[in-house]
């Protein structure tokens, strides 16, 4: 997900709005926290958070309810899968789904292969589609 984004970010001449947060799932809610209180007190400059997994997602949704952060008036958020958070959060989440039983059989598919004797590294792009929902200005 990471090298998607960069490549899309490049490939749209958007390098410079790149912005990039690793969060240790360890440490998860005190990271996110602290991003959302640098975002309101003007600290970062972000338009829109695209999160990785829905761990992140919900932890967030749970920050920009305490923040009082508008959605998406002040930022706009996406994620990944949808999931029963992303109707419940007060404007419902855009997210990028993903092709999950094809990424499923094609798991399967190469891991069979291996089983079998196959030492071919192999990378297998599935298409996603966005589903917009009301978090974007877009």
């Amino acid at each position: 997900r990471v090298n998607g984004y960069l490549e899309a970010m490049k490939s749209n001449n958007l390098e410079r709005h790149i912005w990039l947060q690793e969060i240790s799932r360890k440490t998860l809610k005190h990271e996110i926290k602290k991003i959302f209180t640098n975002f309101v007190s003007g600290k970062e400059q972000v338009e829109c958070m695209l999160f990785a997994n829905n761990e992140i997602s919900v932890a967030s949704f749970y920050c920009i309810q305490e923040k009082k952060i508008k959605i998406p008036d002040e930022l706009s958020i996406i994620g990944f899968d949808g999931g029963e958070a992303f109707d419940f959060f007060y404007n419902p989440v855009t997210y990028i789904k993903q092709p999950i039983d094809l990424m499923v059989k094609e798991s399967v598919r190469m891991l069979i292969d291996q089983i079998n004797g196959s030492s071919e590294i192999s990378q297998v792009i599935l298409k996603s589609e966005l589903i917009k929902r009301r978090s974007c200005c877009f």
